[in-house]
């Protein structure tokens, strides 16, 4: 059976101060509608049935997804006792899917994305799961780049294609615009969107072979999973391995392939992602609330309250209010907001902010 896996336990540093730790970014929604957990749900529909739809997050926003989420069952909410990053967390809940059903095969959904037409998404994502199925490759879904983006990660795939699976020769993450822009001419690169296609048994094995201490701990973990498996599970993942499962195994693998296709697809990482989702005015600027402007341009300004945002000879700068917080920064610096947000967490009078 197919099963639909949506990490929903990342925090959003980057979308600091909109992105909290009460309410990371994927809770919240950028425009007028539902919220980017919300949207991935409603991808997953498209792929299963709600009862085989899960969600790995931290006890902290359980409740969140609870709320956010009514159609999805609360066991099927996988508990993080701590972060570290998505080796150990899709290891956990490949583990799980492979004790409910000894077939499964994982569909794994970042919950911070946006794409369309879903329809495209869908069509991708079926495709990919029938060769996941016949030939227990790790399929990765690649994005045709439309940009020279320097906030992705890339893959560069082979010409040789069967029935439309590409082979994946090496991964690139977050290159210098130079190369990005090389990357865009190239046509054997893609974006790595971070939705993978798989047999659990698949990942598992690739994990027993790359990541053996992952592997045997999870073993363990899976041992207990109908007798004290919250104790086992604390218990192990302090060992685990702070480290992504691109990193830790799909760069290692020999059974990675890939699909890649053009739909429109964001990793919204970063306040400058909002460059690509919303409208910009005559004079570049992207706004979400009240502003206005003289000799002002190329800035993202977002408010979702009645605060009136008023700025005279302003370029390429990011303005955003979020409840108690505001942020103010030039747009090629905005990957140091993770930095900026980790120095107000570090001080102790500064926390509430964060």
């Amino acid at each position: 059976m197919v099963y639909v896996l949506i990490l929903a336990g990342g925090k959003g540093e980057r979308f600091w101060p909109l992105s909290r730790r009460s309410l990371p970014k994927q809770f919240v929604s950028l425009g007028e509608g539902v919220s980017l957990l919300q949207e991935t749900f409603k991808r997953a529909l498209t792929i299963t049935s709600p009862e085989r739809i899960y969600a790995i997050t931290n006890k902290n926003q359980f409740v969140i997804i609870r709320k956010q989420l009514p159609r999805l069952k609360k066991e099927n909410i996988i508990i993080e006792p701590e972060f570290k990053n998505t080796a150990s967390c899709i290891g956990l809940a490949s583990i799980i899917l492979r004790d409910i059903d000894p077939d499964a095969l994982m569909v794994v959904m970042p919950s911070d994305h946006i794409i369309n037409p879903a329809s495209k998404f869908k069509a991708l994502v079926k495709k990919a799961i029938g060769v996941a199925n016949k030939t227990g490759y790790l399929i990765l879904v690649g994005i045709k780049p439309t940009y020279p983006a320097t906030g992705f990660g890339y893959l560069r795939f082979s010409r040789t294609v069967k029935e439309g699976v590409y082979n994946v020769n090496n991964f690139f993450e977050k290159p210098t615009l130079r190369k990005a822009k090389a990357f865009l001419r190239n046509k054997n690169f893609a974006w790595n969107s971070g939705v993978f296609v798989w047999k659990a048994k698949s990942i598992l094995d690739d994990i027993k072979r790359y990541m053996p201490k992952l592997y045997n701990g999870l073993e363990e973990i899976s041992l207990h999973l109908n007798d004290n498996a919250d104790k086992f599970i604390k218990k192990n993942y302090k060992n685990f391995e702070n480290i992504s499962v691109d990193k830790g195994v799909l760069e290692r693998s020999d059974r990675i392939k890939a699909l890649v296709s053009d739909f429109f697809w964001c990793d919204v990482g970063s306040w400058r992602a909002l460059e690509y989702i919303l409208p910009k005015d005559r004079f570049g600027n992207i706004v979400r609330g009240n502003f206005i402007g003289v000799d002002t341009g190329g800035c993202i300004i977002f408010c979702k309250d009645d605060h009136l945002f008023a700025t005279v000879g302003l370029n390429n700068l990011v303005i955003v209010k979020a409840g108690n917080a505001t942020l103010v920064c030039p747009k090629e610096r905005l990957d140091e907001v993770r930095y900026l947000y980790n120095e107000i967490r570090s001080r102790e009078n500064l926390r509430d902010f964060i």
